[in-house]
């Protein structure tokens, strides 16, 4: 077992997301890594494999259990018992003989998001499952709210897989109310950074620089809409500022950008770097969630080095597992990731820059092999046309040249465009 144990968190979607995003926030404050399964193929045995190698990478498994039955394979094999893909879950845990704790939804309140509508003999098979969970010798616990399932989560003592909570504990703060525009958030900045003890803003000093050096460029939505939102996070240990994380989301198009993502390890405690980036990310996540239309589907974009434009293999080591990184936090709050094999050129913002090659990395929810070209028009023109657009000069002129400028790099990139553009993991570059 790793230093950090590794745990799955089983639920349907459709019915207990917002409860299993409560017990990945319990884990993570635990330092525990969770995993989360959303998207799985539809024939009986590559789930079955599939499953077997996620689980093996799992010190341990927590299954949420309510009244929805879910999603289940095609194909299923003669003689085998009819399942859901969370309940094969459960049952290929128990052959690996991984430590499972059980959850079941209380009998009587059925805490959900969507109250399961899946058919009388859908209805039953789940019942009979929970049936044979109450009925065993197996230990199970119920929970009525989120609150509840959240404390019986942190009160799990088990030390080698679900230790207590880290005194040393990292928390979020959101600086920002979700503001309207770029210039905003640097008044929140400041007035945050003007509220810290003059020692803490000497010990932190360079990631608040770092943050107020990105705000004072010239990327991102200045002029104030109804359409934009802007979030700015904070992780704190005690006095410690251990990471910050920006990002703006087109309400209307329904896309965010994260442009800037920094975390270092915190002094004291089990938490990595990684461990705070995924809570910022969960934080950013959430509040978009919270705002937002339920069923719609979360999707931002951001940039990254390409590991392929570089000579030096060291620095395509950095690169490669930068990637890797963000990948893991990203698939740790149940979204997929993505990098589009893509000729993705950057508008120059300052001319006399050397093009250092980039990747668009595109986050959603069960993402596909590939997109079609119109879909990646689509977000191509969106990104151009909205973060990189002429409304960052002050100067008219200056803001004319550079939209020019900025249609003919898009011109460019769309007219390479395929019909079909994968979609890769990083270890594919």
């Amino acid at each position: 077992m790793a230093d950090r144990p590794t745990v799955l968190v089983s639920a349907v979607s459709s019915e207990l997301r917002s409860y299993r995003l409560a017990v990945r926030d319990v884990l993570l404050a635990k330092g525990v890594f969770p995993l989360v399964q959303d998207t799985f193929p539809t024939d009986y045995r590559e789930v079955r494999a599939m499953l077997e190698d996620y689980l093996r990478r799992a010190d341990a498994v927590i299954c949420l259990v309510g009244f929805a039955f879910g999603a289940e394979p095609h194909n299923v094999p003669g003689g085998q018992t009819r399942r859901s893909y969370t309940q094969l879950e459960y049952d290929l845990a128990r052959e690996l003989n991984k430590p499972v704790y059980v959850f079941l939804t209380d009998d009587r309140d059925r805490p959900c998001d969507t109250v399961p509508s899946e058919g009388a003999e859908r209805a039953q098979l789940q019942v009979a499952y929970r049936n044979a969970i109450q009925s065993g010798d197996r230990l199970w616990h119920s929970f009525a709210t989120v609150e509840e399932l959240k404390l019986k989560i942190a009160q799990i003592s088990d030390d080698r897989y679900l230790p207590r909570e880290d005194p040393s504990c990292v928390t979020i703060e959101r600086v920002t109310d979700a503001h309207k525009h770029k210039d905003d958030l640097w008044v929140a900045l400041e007035l945050y950074s003007s509220r810290l003890p003059e020692e803490e803003r000497y010990d932190n000093a360079e990631l608040l620089s770092l943050i107020k050096h990105h705000l004072s460029g010239k990327f991102g939505p200045h002029r104030p809409s109804a359409d934009w939102r802007a979030y700015l996070f904070v992780a704190k240990q005690a006095n410690d500022i251990v990471g910050m994380l920006l990002g703006y989301r087109d309400v209307g198009a329904n896309l965010a950008f994260v442009p800037y993502l920094v975390a270092k390890r915190p002094q004291r405690g089990r938490l990595s770097a990684p461990d705070i980036s995924r809570r910022l990310l969960g934080a950013l996540l959430d509040a978009i969630r919270a705002s937002g239309d339920p069923g719609q589907q979360l999707r931002f974009l951001s940039e990254v080095d390409d590991p392929s434009r570089t000579s030096d293999a060291k620095e395509r080591k950095r690169r490669l597992a930068r990637i890797k990184l963000f990948e893991q936090a990203v698939e740790s709050l149940g979204l997929s990731v993505r990098c589009l094999d893509l000729a993705y050129v950057q508008p120059r913002l300052d001319p006399t820059r050397r093009d250092t090659g980039l990747l668009l990395l595109y986050v959603a929810e069960g993402l596909p092999l590939e997109l079609s070209k119109p879909e990646v028009i689509e977000l191509l023109t969106w990104l151009y046309t909205s973060l990189y657009s002429e409304d960052i000069f002050e100067d008219p002129d200056e803001g004319k040249r550079y939209a020019e400028h900025t249609r003919e790099v898009l011109k460019q990139v769309t007219a390479a465009v395929p019909d079909h553009v994968r979609l890769l993991r990083g270890r594919q570059l």
